[in-house]
């Protein structure tokens, strides 16, 4: 899989949130202000891979690691 990096948002109560990820090595890693994350990827769709990535962001935003813009 080629080595890529997306950027991510997501608006939560009115907040937008953004993050950036890459894909490498069959793992995805989401880049937060004051952390990150990296999981396995269990399947090869993009719609899985950034489904994912919104998980791992969503946790680095509850663990306040990643600031509203």
């Amino acid at each position: 899989m080629n080595i890529h990096r997306e950027t991510i948002i997501r608006e939560i109560n009115g907040m937008k949130y953004r993050a950036s990820y890459k894909v490498e090595k069959g793992y995805v890693t989401v880049y937060g202000d004051l952390g990150d994350k990296t999981a396995k990827i269990t399947g090869n769709s993009r719609e899985g891979i950034e489904a994912l990535a919104g998980l791992l962001m969503s946790e680095l935003i509850n663990e306040n690691k990643i600031t509203p813009r």
